[in-house]
């Protein structure tokens, strides 16, 4: 999902676009972006991570989550998207004798961050992209739980995955609309006194 923060719709800055059309739409501009990267780095990521629990530094990649939409004085709007790929279960390893070797069988995985899982049979392996997966081996015609969550290598081996950032960010935007609109309306006097000042002294 893209998550958008807009600012149609909004009296006070309505007002403010029709009484101060030089700077106003500019400030806007401004704020929309500052909120849109100050949300990423901090409520977004924070409510990502509390609900799975991605490696440290994971969210940080902006290919992972970032701003893919900038605001213009002409463009009132910044966006936020997530990755849509599944996350490998190999991600989420906090545990176990394949940790510490491959293809030894036994793993602690944490994807909600109060609730690891043990998963018995599971083993690491790697990857022709140079990654390294999270592996079943299942008996003959039998297949996961999830097959959604599944890639199969065939002779009954299958690779797990987990949740896309985007599915989990799809989960936590709807609690954060309230509070990025409060940042973004505290930004926007901010950048607008900022203009205003400039404007009066000639800058």
């Amino acid at each position: 999902m893209t998550l958008t923060i807009e600012a149609t719709g909004v009296d006070e800055f309505t007002e403010y676009l029709e009484t101060f059309p030089d700077i106003a739409p500019r400030a806007l501009a401004l704020a929309l972006n500052d909120t849109a990267r100050d949300a990423l780095a901090g409520p977004i990521k924070d409510a990502i991570m509390a609900q799975t629990a991605f490696p440290a530094g994971y969210l940080d990649d902006p290919s992972r989550i970032g701003v893919n939409i900038f605001a213009r004085p002409d463009s009132l709007e910044a966006g936020i998207v997530g990755r849509h790929r599944a996350t490998s279960l190999a991600r989420f390893v906090t545990g176990g004798a394949g940790q510490g070797g491959q293809f030894q069988s036994g793993l602690v995985v944490t994807v909600n961050p109060s609730s690891p899982i043990s998963l018995d049979e599971a083993f690491l392996v790697p990857l022709r992209s140079g990654n390294t997966g999270l592996a079943i081996r299942l008996g003959a015609g039998q297949q996961p739980r999830d097959t959604t969550g599944a890639v199969s290598l065939g002779k009954g081996l299958w690779l797990l995955y987990g949740a896309s950032v985007d599915q989990v960010f799809s989960d936590v935007a709807g609690e954060l609309s309230e509070p990025i609109a409060d940042m973004l309306t505290a930004e926007f006097f901010r950048q607008f006194d900022v203009q205003l000042t400039r404007q009066n002294n000639g800058g």
